[in-house]
């Protein structure tokens, strides 16, 4: 203001004062100017000069304290003080001067009234600001931080003050200007913008914010900043992740779900139901699930019964599959609830269980079987042992008797007990305990005697026709294996014949189509069926194990043949058309030897050797069997010693002073068995030989010594004699 007058600076200055006082450093008043006469009276020269005789005791205090502060950093002091009455206001400025110091007082009620009313504007609006559940961030144009609301100071209280850093170094601990802030967009064009950006917590992990930037500007309209506001999605973007998380899961689950509404109609069902259920998801929308019951009413009204409970329901049901067969299912409904704890949706959950359902099926099956097999096993054991004796006594009994009709009968009987003897052969075939008895023999001859038995076995309504060339067809195999084969394919054929029926089994001399040998190597059995035939779909499965369609099928006759058939190294092949019958051809390598044909006679042949020095220990806890087993051992000169289990063995074994040349032993024994006897017989004496006989062989592993056999029985004395020779090297039978 230079050229102003210093009269005109002090008229101005005084329109502007209520009064001027000059103080000396004890607060006397030295000299005054008084403006005009408001709450206080003119001073007079007679007045006192002391500024308690004009001020309150109250505004003497805090004028004294100033005055004194003034005086001693000679700075100006300013302060406001209220009265005397309480709307009114005024504001004093002390002025420090070499010896005195000038105070300046003035009326400030309407401005104090205003400051009021702007300061209970701007705290409603502070309260506002800060009281926003979103952030709010202004920030100038270098991104600076100006000012934050109370939720940014919460949510970044770990990097506080925020005010005067930049944005991007405490909000993404960046040193440089997010490529995808919003802020720098609206600093650029001037117009609001938005996007979700990352940001990165105290723990460092990521959360997600929507970021939206407004245009700050002055009242001249310039841009000098932005206003952010923060709104914190991280739950909204992880509950979106989620459930775009559990509609892929259940896109991709491998059980069926279904939700229908409160009525039960269908509104939404996954790809796992179509290919469960073969529906596709246009056929059954809109509708309920009725199309899916199998008939079972009763559980399908507990089901409704428990869920109109409001309660949800599992269990196991079956269903309809699209194509009409059958599907096992585990089935779990549950009621969805609204906001209001009403039901407004169902969701079902179907685990298709068919496959494990059939499995079990089958195991118990396979279980009853195993049953059945142990007890046939265990009656053809019993059954053995008593066979051994009979047979034996019956071939002594043929020794000794010489009149025609005598030895005809016993002959008769003889040839009985061998039919009896092959019966628990059949036995212990069914109970998987059959010993392997390879032999040569005229496969047209195991088909006559098997025939009558297939023919009982087959219903009177299908015809059964046997078809045999007039050559001979030798195997070198175990007679039974190839009864197992026949009778597993004719039993399978009689039941693809629902009534009236037709089977032929044929035999012919002919190779494998894909073999490159002769047929006179090979010989075919071919079973024929006209039944219902096999569709295309099962025949590369039907002879894998516990594979069947029928309701009480066990799923293990084809296997069994299948296996044999690879055992004897053989092939086998399957046609069949639907409705047009199967036929199997059994392709199975001829032997080149002549079939062995033993009659009754030869078989009773006993020994006519002496073996007075061959001292044998039978070892045997039926007596009907030892008995027998001492006569025929007697008889051809041997020295017999005898033992009712393994221990009165062991103790002979110790104690018999003279050489034992044969150990003869059951393997089923109390107490020690066979095989244990045996090693510990080894140990006692290393030179003595063993055969082990038992009617239900190879339950109990045999060990591995030098110089054993075994014979299974029943046996005759023939068959006895000829083992010990072969073991021992004593005589000639």
């Amino acid at each position: 203001m230079e050229g102003c007058p210093k009269e005109t600076l002090l008229k101005a200055f005084f329109k502007i004062t209520e009064a001027i006082l000059e103080l000396d450093a004890k607060g006397n008043i030295k000299a005054w100017h008084h403006v005009k006469k408001r709450a206080f009276p003119p001073l007079r020269e007679s007045d006192q000069k002391e500024i308690g005789a004009i001020f309150p005791s109250e505004w003497e205090k805090q004028i004294k304290f100033f005055l004194s502060k003034s005086f001693t950093s000679q700075k100006v002091q300013r302060f406001s003080l209220v009265g005397p009455s309480e709307d009114q206001a005024f504001e004093i400025t002390l002025v420090p001067g070499k010896n005195s110091c000038l105070l300046l007082l003035r009326d400030i009620s309407e401005f104090s009234s205003a400051e009021k009313e702007l300061r209970a504007s701007k705290n409603f609006l502070e309260n506002i600001f800060n009281a926003l559940r979103d952030g709010i961030s202004i920030l100038d144009r270098e991104f600076n931080i100006v000012k934050v609301n109370y939720w940014m100071r919460q949510r970044y209280e770990h990097v506080l003050p925020l005010e005067g850093k930049k944005c991007y170094q405490v909000y993404q601990q960046r040193d440089f200007v997010c490529p995808w802030c919003p802020s720098a967009k609206t600093l650029t064009t001037g117009l609001p913008a938005e996007e979700i950006v990352p940001y990165v917590t105290e723990k460092g992990l990521t959360g997600w914010i929507e970021l939206s930037t407004f245009p700050l500007r002055n009242e001249k309209g310039e841009l000098i900043g932005v206003i952010e506001h923060c709104k914190d999605v991280t739950q909204r973007i992880q509950v979106e992740k989620e459930r775009k998380l559990l509609a892929q899961a259940v896109e991709h689950a491998t059980e069926a779900i279904i939700i229908t509404d409160r009525r039960g109609r269908i509104i939404y069902l996954n790809p796992a139901f179509e290919r469960i259920t073969g529906y596709q998801s246009r056929e059954v929308l809109n509708q309920t699930p009725n199309f899916l019951r199998d008939g079972d009413k009763a559980s399908y009204r507990e089901i409704w019964s428990t869920l109109s409970r409001g309660k949800p329901w599992q269990g196991k049901v079956e269903v309809r599959h699209q194509k009409g067969h059958k599907i096992h299912v585990e089935l779990s409904i549950a009621p969805v609830r609204n906001e209001e704890g009403k039901i407004s949706n169902y969701v079902a959950v179907l685990h298709d269980i068919t496959e494990r359902v059939e499995l079990e099926t089958q195991l118990r099956r396979s279980q009853k079987l195993e049953a059945v097999g142990r007890l046939a096993g265990g009656i053809a054991h019993d059954f053995n042992n008593i066979l051994t004796a009979v047979i034996g006594y019956t071939e002594l009994l043929l020794k000794r008797v010489k009149d025609d009709p005598a030895e005809r009968y016993a002959k008769n009987i003889l040839s009985s007990l061998q039919r009896a003897a092959a019966l628990t052969q059949k036995l212990l075939t069914f109970s998987k305990h059959r010993p392997q008895k390879q032999k040569l023999f005229d496969l047209q001859e195991v088909l006559k005697e098997l025939y009558p038995m297939m023919r009982r076995l087959i219903e009177e309504r299908i015809r059964l026709d046997l078809l045999l060339p007039e050559e001979e067809l030798p195997l070198l195999a175990d007679p039974t294996d190839i009864e197992q084969i026949i009778i597993n394919l004719v039993l399978n054929a009689s039941e693809a014949i629902a009534q009236k029926g037709h089977i032929v089994i044929s035999l012919s001399r002919e190779a494998p189509p894909f073999a490159s040998s002769s047929p006179e190597e090979y010989v075919k059995i071919k079973v024929v069926d006209d039944g219902k035939g096999i569709p295309k779909e099962h025949l590369e499965l039907i002879f894998g194990p516990f594979f069947t369609t029928k309701e009480t099928g066990s799923g293990l006759g084809l296997f069994v043949v299948y296996n044999t058939v690879k055992h004897l190294k053989g092939h086998i092949k399957v046609s069949s058309e639907p409705r047009s019958g199967a036929t199997f051809e059994v392709f199975l390598p001829l032997s080149n030897g002549v079939p062995e044909r033993e009659s009754v006679s030869q078989s009773v042949k006993v020994s006519e050797s002496k073996w007075e020095d061959l001292v044998v220990l039978v070892v045997e806890d039926e007596p009907l069997v030892r008995n027998f087993l001492r006569e025929v051992l007697c008889q051809s000169g041997a020295r017999v010693l005898e033992a009712q289990n393994g221990e009165e063995a062991l103790s002979i074994l110790a104690s018999y002073p003279q050489k034992i040349d044969l150990l003869l032993t059951d393997v089923m024994l109390p107490a020690l068995d066979g095989p244990s006897l045996g090693k510990e017989a080894r140990k006692i004496r290393p030179e003595i030989k063993i055969i082990f006989i038992s009617g239900y062989p190879k339950d109990k592993e045999l060990p591995h010594l030098p110089d054993i056999s075994f014979l299974a029985k029943p046996f005759t004395a023939h068959e006895l004699l000829k083992t010990i020779e072969r073991v021992t090297g004593y005589g000639s039978c």
